[in-house]
């Protein structure tokens, strides 16, 4: 087997291996930035908890569809609801509106996902 096609197969069973564990990939069309760019012209890596802390970054469903989902940060919690901060205010979001928390970001890509409706 030629070292492409064994590089190829061990990223696809990475993959695979990282979805069984519940991480999931997110496109947010709003919220917080970073020295990349905005949280539009990025994917996330992110895993669903049963309970989100203070200070955490999340992906979440927001009250605007148009804003919907974004990147947030945490700020409060009170009981099932969440204070997640998006860049320019903050929203009041239920724990099923979150999707999950954030593990890493990945720039651009958001951008061609953009380019295609996605």
């Amino acid at each position: 087997m030629s070292k492409n096609k064994k590089g190829i197969g061990v990223v696809v069973l990475a993959i695979a291996l990282l979805f069984v564990l519940g991480f999931r990939v997110g496109h947010p069309q709003a919220g917080l930035t970073n020295a990349l760019g905005s949280a539009a012209s990025s994917l996330v890596i992110y895993q669903k908890a049963e309970t989100y802390s203070a200070g955490q970054k999340v992906i979440a469903k927001s009250g605007d569809e148009s804003r919907s989902p974004f990147l947030g940060q945490v700020s409060g919690a009170t009981g099932d609801r969440y204070d997640v901060a998006n860049g320019q205010f903050t929203e009041q979001v239920t724990a099923s509106e979150i999707s999950g928390k954030m593990f890493f970001v990945i720039p651009f890509l958001g951008t061609f996902l953009g380019w295609v409706g996605l």
